[in-house]
C-alpha cells in the first residue's frame, strides 16, 4: 500500500515552518516553494526548496538585505569581504595602481629638499649681477627669470640646477 504524503494548508505549513501566514505567501509569490493540488503545500517538498531557494535570514530592523549581526552568516559575509578587499588591495599594488605610503614619503621628502635647494641657490647665482642693476623691474625679471630656470629644471629632474 502507497503512503500518500500529507498536503498542508498554507496556513498549517506556516505552523510547520514556525513562521507567519505571510512569510509563507511572499516565498509562494516569489518562486521559492511550490503549490500542489487544491493550493497546498507538500512539506517535504516544500521544506527542501525553502532551504535551497532562501538565503540567510535577514536584520528586518535594519532592512538592508544583509544577515543578521552575530550570526554565522553574518561572520562569513565579513571574512568573504575582508578577503576581497585584501584581494583588490594586493591586485592594485602588483598592478602598481598602489604604492607604499613609506616611498610616497621618502619621494616627497626628496623632492621638497631639492626644492628648497634650488630655490635657496637663485640667490647666490643672481646677487653679483642684481647688485648692479639699479632698476627695480630689470632685477624683478631677472629674479623671476632665474627663479623659472630653476623650477623647470626641477621639474624635468635636471639634477645640475
Amino acid at each position: 500500500m502507497a503512503h500518500r504524503r500529507r498536503l498542508l494548508t498554507l496556513r498549517a505549513y506556516a505552523r510547520h515552518r514556525r513562521c507567519t501566514l505571510s512569510t509563507v505567501q511572499k516565498a509562494v509569490a516569489t518562486g521559492r516553494i511550490a503549490l500542489g493540488p487544491g493550493g497546498r503545500v507538500d512539506p517535504l517538498e516544500a521544506d527542501i526548496a525553502w532551504q535551497a531557494n532562501t538565503g540567510p535570514r535577514r536584520d528586518s530592523a535594519n532592512g538592508n538585505g544583509h544577515a543578521a549581526p552575530g550570526t554565522v552568516a553574518a561572520a562569513a559575509r565579513e571574512v568573504q569581504l575582508a578577503r576581497a578587499r585584501l584581494l583588490r588591495q594586493e591586485y592594485r599594488k602588483r598592478s602598481r595602481e598602489l604604492v607604499s605610503r613609506r616611498r610616497v614619503e621618502r619621494t616627497l621628502f626628496n623632492f621638497a629638499r631639492r626644492l628648497r635647494d634650488r630655490i635657496l641657490a637663485v640667490p647666490d647665482r643672481v646677487s653679483a649681477i642684481a647688485a648692479g642693476m639699479t632698476d627695480a623691474s630689470e632685477i624683478h625679471r631677472l629674479l623671476t627669470r632665474e627663479l623659472e630656470i630653476a623650477l623647470v629644471a626641477l621639474a624635468d629632474g635636471d639634477p645640475t640646477t
